[in-house]
């Protein structure tokens, strides 16, 4: 009874949710101690310790009825005020600099940010696993407005990160993102067997998804055959012409001509397998009504049996 292929347990090769927690914890410290620089430096603020018996949601609202005190917010225990109209301007400024340096900048330079380069992980177009261009990467940061809702813990991103198909957080989703581990950059994944974003078709069986020519499809069926297999080395010269048929009429000879020797026997054909392709993937096979796909582990072209819901070796 000949080998049964079994196609290898799903892999998903985005499934690195601490990671990238982890390196949100390690940006939003650079983003942080930047913003308390720029506050100390150009901000021109001043501090006031808040004592425990004032609510702190209430200070600055307190603080801001002056008419003098534009710009007012509370870390901790202390409430820090300016009076200078572009305050603001002067803190925020150099600190969403910072962050568009770490975030987009350095990421389309090197394919992440510091954090996501300290775990190990890059941020990856989504229909190609090559690394994500600039454009991306600004689209992704800008929708931080909605992923890091309520300010500083962002809970919609955490969600739909967890949610999500490919845990793709709202600036993914927006941008056409993943983010994966550096070892998968530029590898095509594959889910069970078949491309990453593949699925078989209801009752069964095994197809290519809708949109042909899509990432990881295989060529619709007729535009690859195996290559016809190259001609018998070993078949037999053809017979030399008769050396009589040309002479003119003579008178029949006393003797026979001699019997040739008996033509070699050919030998069998062997069909020959397709060569090995360079990437793997299911492929339409015309010739035998099937798909077929090279086996790298095995060593040898397997053809999915349709009957028996399996891949089986090439017969």
């Amino acid at each position: 009874m000949p080998d049964v292929y079994t196609a290898q347990p799903p892999v998903d090769v985005t499934a690195v949710m601490g990671r990238r927690i982890g390196a949100f914890i390690v940006n939003f410290a650079i983003f942080f101690v930047v913003l308390v620089i720029a506050t100390r430096a150009f901000g021109d603020f001043k501090s006031e310790d808040i004592p425990s018996t004032v609510d702190k949601d209430t200070v600055c609202d307190f603080l801001t009825d002056n008419a003098s005190v534009k710009t007012c917010f509370v870390v901790g225990d202390t409430a820090f005020y300016s009076t200078g109209s572009n305050a603001a301007l002067k803190t925020w400024g150099p600190t969403l600099a910072v962050a568009l340096l770490n975030s987009v900048v350095l990421a389309a330079a090197t394919g992440a940010s510091v954090g996501k380069h300290m775990f190990g992980l890059r941020v990856v177009r989504s229909d190609n696993m090559q690394l994500a261009g600039f454009g991306k990467l600004l689209v992704r940061w800008l929708l931080w407005v909605v992923d890091a809702i309520p300010c500083c813990f962002p809970v919609v991103g955490l969600v739909t990160g967890l949610a999500t198909k490919n845990h793709r957080r709202v600036g993914d989703l927006a941008a056409g993102t993943i983010v994966v581990h550096k070892s998968s950059v530029g590898v095509q994944p594959l889910v069970g067997g078949a491309p990453m974003g593949w699925s078989p078709p209801p009752g069964g069986g095994f197809a290519p998804p809708p949109a042909p020519g899509g990432y990881g499809a295989p060529p619709a069926p007729g535009q690859w055959a195996p290559p016809a297999p190259p001609a018998d080395p070993w078949s037999p010269p053809a017979a030399p012409a008769d050396p009589w048929a040309q002479a003119p009429a003579a008178p029949t000879p006393s003797w026979s001509e001699p019997t040739p020797p008996p033509a070699p026997e050919p030998e069998p054909v062997v069909e020959a397998a397709p060569p090995a392709p360079a990437a793997g993937g299911p492929q339409w096979d015309a010739a035998r009504n099937a798909y077929i796909q090279y086996e790298p582990v095995a060593g040898q072209w397997m053809q999915f049996d349709d009957a028996a819901q399996e891949w089986r070796p090439l017969s």
